[in-house]
This record gives C-alpha cells, structure tokens and sequence, in this order.
C-alpha cells in the first residue's frame, strides 16, 4: 500500500493532465460552435436559441413604445415653438431618424445573427490557424509529462517519491480549479450572448434620439466585443503552450540498466513455483529474497545460480538517490506549469475587458 502511494505522482500527474486536455477540449469545441447551434442534437437552430427568438419577438412591441417615446421627446426637445414643429426639414430628419431606428429595430435579430456569422468565422479561423500549427504535440489541446520528468519522478529516492506526490496532488488540485474556472467563463460568455440576443431590440430603440444615439452603438459594440472574446481565449491558449514548451526538459537518453526482472529470471531458469512460496505462522506468502527464503537459496546453489541471483536482487533493491539537479528540474517544471496556468485563468477572465477596449476603446 505505501509502496503504492509512493509510486503514485505520475500517475497523478497524468490523470490531471487528461482531466485538464478533456476540459479544454470542451471549452474549444463550445466556442468552435455557433450560438444558435449549441446545446443542440442536431444540425438545426438549438432549442435554447428558439427560446431566445421567442423573448425577442414579445419584447417588440415594447420596444415599439419605447422607440415612439424616445421619438417624441427628441421631436419635442429639439423644437422651441409650434411654427418649428412645422417645419419640413426639421419633421424630414426626425421622420428619417424615427424609420431608421423602427427599421433597426425590427431587423435586430437578423442584423445580430449577421454579427455572429462573421465573428464565428473569425473564431474557426483563428482556432484552425492554431491546430494547423502542430503546437504542443500536434494539437492544441494536449498536454503531457515529459518523459525525462516522469522518469526523474520514478527514480528517486523514498522521500523524494513523498514530496513528489504531495506536491503533484496540489498540482492536480490546482489544474482542477483552473480548468473548471476557465470552463465557467467560456459558459458565461454564451450565456451572455444569448440575453444580448433576447433583449436587443430595447437598446436599440435609442437610434431614434441623436442625443442618445451613443447607447445603442455601444450596445453593438458590447456585443462584438463579447464574440471576439472567443479570438482572444483562443490567442491566448497559443501562448500558453509555446511558452509552457520552453520551459519543458529535454529527455536525456535512458540510462537504465536493461535488468531482468527477479521472476523473469527465475522462469527463465525453470525454477519450480513452490520454492518462491514459504508459510509463517500459518500464513502462506512469496518471498524472492535469497537471503530469507531457505527453499529459494537451496535451489540457487543447487543449481549454481546463488551468486548471479543474489546480484541481480541487490539490484532491484537499491534505492535510487535523486541528485539536486533532478530535484530542481521537476520542481521548476511543475512551478512554471501551475504559474502559467494561473496566468492563463487571468487572461482568460480578463479577455472580455481586453476585447472591449479593443472595440469600444
């Protein structure tokens, strides 16, 4: 049992590395999918999205209201007497601006979906850019133990196995956050996209006041900024993995000895079962120790195989030393990856920021 745990670390390590290529995966492939076609088992429009077409269409003839409010508040602000009211151009250019905005207002929907069309494709292209770059061993999303770290963690010492895998198990517990707080942001975004698309209508209303006319641009500009969040994940998962490769070890050539295993050995020799088998107490257990096993020894010698076993079994039970430099390479590694993946979870919650400051300025 603590042997077990001993040798546990990669086998840690790895479950959080497929624990974390699974979640990222899912995250891509959300934001690889159009809005009105997520959450959806077939090719069509989701039923989410219906849902979002059916709140829009029960908010026009609110915003219908609103827009003639707004209409008749800039017609009555911006004239100071009856005779101005009846002027043509002054009734032509509130008349243009009301058709304007009734004309954006009821073609929302499909001016929104149009906006989601070409940001979509923007995101596809960005993530096809970055899968067709052979990053990170041929896919963006995978990530793997270098061999050298996984054999360093293997071979060392008894108490280096111990704080490897304590520190390997606060290295999962911290890829686990990172990716399920990465997921949520990625859900949110669609979340977001869809109330946009419920409610755009009313913000748009406000095109009918020149005044006003700031808010509904900036609503626009709002939601391109939250589509082209998806471009910067995307961007800055790229740089993720290119500087995470930097800081990967290279893997030196195996120094192993090429040993037979102590059972091996023994089949080899047609070495009969019952001799590895000894009984204390009433209880019956294998013992491969030349040293304890009387039955096992006798054999060897019998058959002039003692020497060349006992060899083979100091061997197998040296306990390997790990040096400093070891040490240092795997934690240096394992540091940098938990740190990048920190600054990663920053960019990523950060990114709707980023991109409005892009759009919106």
């Amino acid at each position: 049992m603590i042997v077990t745990i001993m040798s546990a670390a990669v086998d840690i390590l790895e479950w959080a590395n497929s624990w974390w290529n699974a979640r990222i995966g899912e995250a891509f492939e959300f934001l690889t999918t159009s809005p009105p076609h997520l959450f959806s088992a077939t090719e069509g429009e989701s039923v989410v999205w219906g849902a979002m077409e059916s709140i829009h269409s029960a908010l026009l003839p609110v915003a219908t209201t609103i827009l003639a409010i707004i209409f008749l508040m800039a017609l009555v602000k911006s004239t100071t007497d009856f005779q101005q009211l009846q002027s043509k151009e002054t009734m032509m250019r509130h008349l243009t601006q009301f058709v304007f905005a009734y004309t954006i207002m009821r073609g929302s929907l499909f001016i929104f979906k149009a906006i989601i069309a070409i940001m979509q494709q923007l995101v596809n292209a960005t993530y096809a850019w970055a899968t067709g770059r052979n990053l990170s061993g041929g896919a963006l999303v995978s990530q793997t133990i270098p061999a050298s770290v996984a054999m360093k963690i293997n071979n060392a010492g008894t108490w280096d196995k111990i704080i490897y895998v304590i520190v390997s198990f606060i290295m999962a517990l911290a890829i686990f956050v990172i990716s399920i707080r990465i997921l949520l942001i990625v859900y949110s975004r669609f979340f977001k996209i869809f109330m946009y698309v419920a409610v755009s209508s009313v913000p748009l209303t406000f095109f009918a006041s020149a005044e006003h006319r700031h808010t509904a641009w900036r609503f626009i500009k709002s939601f391109m900024a939250l589509l082209l969040v998806g471009v910067l994940i995307i961007v800055s998962f790229v740089i993720f993995y290119l500087v995470g490769n930097h800081f990967v070890p290279d893997s030196p050539p195996d120094e192993t000895p090429d040993l037979p295993t102590l059972n091996v050995f023994l089949h080899e020799h047609n070495c009969p079962d019952e001799v590895t088998w000894m009984t204390y107490r009433g209880t019956k257990f294998q013992s491969l120790n030349p040293r304890f096993n009387p039955n096992l020894r006798k054999w060897l010698e019998d058959n002039g195989l003692y020497n060349e076993y006992c060899e083979l079994w100091d061997a197998w039970q040296t306990d390997p030393v790990s040096s400093a430099a070891d040490r240092q390479e795997v934690f240096v590694y394992l540091g940098w990856r938990v740190f990048s993946m920190f600054m990663l979870m920053s960019i990523v919650g950060s990114s709707e920021q980023i991109a409005k400051e892009m759009i919106a300025g």
